[in-house]
């Protein structure tokens, strides 16, 4: 009488790969939705907001580039007419990559916001790298990621920031070689290439080059991988100053670095209040709870002590010691989101452990309860007023040129008009009363009504030649007529 053989037990690396497949499946949908979620808006008008006034100097420099040539246009970086001085302060990724996507025929919006949108969406899988790399288990990475993707400041800024996809990718690339006794030669090359990349991409990038070479280097001491690694950050460095002092000059960069870290016209009491309101809109409440305590858990962590350290003091300090860069911009401290994701996912990693017996529950609720706040989110208040209102502006630019003979695309209430600029070919220019009395009477005048000026009297929107939401085009005669006098403008607010 013969028995069958017992069933082969499954192999652990089997179900691990097996793991690792629905893991970065996972990551793949949350990555897809989020891009789906920008593709309304790829090829919309720039708009008055930190995006249209990003990507509007983009568009400019790829227009003056194509119109100009190579040396006419500074090398791609004269962003004429809204400024004759070129505008290269910046690492020269940015720049090159939409030069490189607007080379395809056709001159739209999406050409300029591809690249960018693909290194936005680039932070989720690179946030997964990363807390791959240490250690994090699959269910708590993907609720992580979930959760960075649907935290208002990534939705709203993640796109048009270049920095935070390379820096996450950067961080993982170095964790990896890092914690293996002898990576690879292919895991070094990549590692090597994404440093030089991401380091030429943007400043903070820069920042978080330095305090992860580092902490390379306190890891593995002087070693082939600190040699291949560091070699790889200065390549990437020689290739910004050789970018930004070769065209805009040592003067430039070192004027751009005084003013940066200057403190913005604000105490630090009034500088700590504007952030604390931005913090309010664009990280809803459950990410100010996660934040510090996925800090804290980073640094309880032992192997993840110093890692957490470097990244959350990089972060910081990007929003503390710039402090005119912060005031100025509100995405600034996006630097933050980093070790968000990174304590984050060691924070549910810890939870997961210790809670076998509520697991299922647990991510059950923590999925439903992301599925739920980010069509909120993107498609409530915070995508509402940060993305869908302000394309009312560019949309009503680009639909009405100003008159002939017009010199200056004239502005009251709006972000600096580097879409104006693009729309109307015309340099920008903000208007108050002493200027109104020179500007030609029929010139148009673009005009936000929900930030009139206390000199200005809703008045001047009853005629507008037209009307785009909350944007008005104006006749300067009627602007001229709608001036307050001095005692019967408003009092002061601020």
């Amino acid at each position: 009488m013969t028995t069958s053989a017992a069933p082969e037990a499954p192999s652990t690396d089997s179900t691990d790969r097996r793991l690792d497949r629905l893991g970065w499946l996972g990551v793949g949908i949350i990555t897809a939705i989020v891009g789906l979620s920008w593709l309304p808006v790829l090829d919309a008008s720039w708009g008055n907001n930190h995006e249209g006034r990003v990507f509007a100097r983009l568009a400019l420099q790829v227009r003056n580039l194509h119109e100009l040539g190579i040396r006419g246009s500074d090398f791609g970086t004269s962003w004429v007419p809204y400024a004759s001085h070129a505008y290269a302060h910046h690492p020269p990724m940015a720049d090159l990559l939409s030069q490189l996507v607007g080379a395809l025929p056709g001159e739209t919006e999406w050409q300029v916001r591809l690249a960018p949108y693909l290194l936005g969406v680039l932070a989720l899988p690179s946030a997964a790298w990363l807390l791959r790399e240490l250690s994090v288990r699959w269910a708590p990475t993907l609720l992580a990621v979930g959760l960075l993707a649907s935290c208002g400041l990534y939705w709203v800024y993640g796109r048009i920031v270049w920095d935070l996809g390379p820096a996450l990718a950067m961080t993982a690339a170095i964790v990896g070689v890092a914690r293996r006794p002898d990576p690879s030669r292919r895991r070094l090359t990549v590692a090597g290439l994404l440093c030089v990349f991401a380091v030429t991409t943007g400043w903070l990038c820069v920042a978080f080059a330095a305090g992860l070479g580092l902490w390379l280097l306190l890891q593995r001491r002087l070693s082939r991988v600190t040699i291949w690694i560091g070699a790889s950050m200065v390549l990437g460095v020689a290739i910004i100053l050789l970018f930004v002092v070769g065209i805009a000059g040592a003067a430039e960069l070192g004027a751009q670095t005084t003013t940066r870290t200057g403190n913005g016209g604000l105490t630090f009491g009034e500088y700590l209040r504007l952030e604390g309101g931005r913090l309010h809109d664009l990280f809803p409440w459950w990410s100010l709870v996660l934040l510090p305590a996925g800090v804290v858990a980073g640094l309880v962590r032992r192997d993840t002590r110093s890692l957490m350290g470097v990244l959350t003091l990089i972060a910081l300090g990007w929003v503390l010691l710039l402090r005119q860069g912060s005031t100025v911009h509100d995405y600034w401290m996006f630097s933050l989101l980093v070790p968000f994701v990174v304590g984050v996912g060691i924070l549910l990693d810890m939870v997961w452990q210790a809670l076998p017996r509520w697991r299922g529950i647990a991510a059950g609720v923590a999925g439903a309860g992301i599925a739920l706040s980010f069509p909120i989110m993107a498609f409530g208040h915070t995508g509402t007023s940060y993305v869908s209102d302000p394309l009312d502006g560019g949309t009503l630019a680009e639909a009405h040129p100003p008159p002939p003979g017009q010199e200056r695309a004239w502005e009251v209430g709006t972000l600096p008009g580097r879409w104006l600029a693009y729309y109307w070919d015309l340099p920008p220019e903000a208007v108050d009363p002493a200027l109104l009395r020179t500007i030609p009477p029929d010139d148009q005048v673009f005009v936000d009504g929900s930030d009139l000026p206390r000199w200005l009297s809703p008045s001047v929107l009853r005629h507008p030649i037209a009307r785009q939401g909350h944007y008005y085009l104006v006749r300067a005669e009627d602007v001229r007529r709608a001036v307050l006098a001095p005692k019967d403008r408003p009092p002061r607010t601020d």
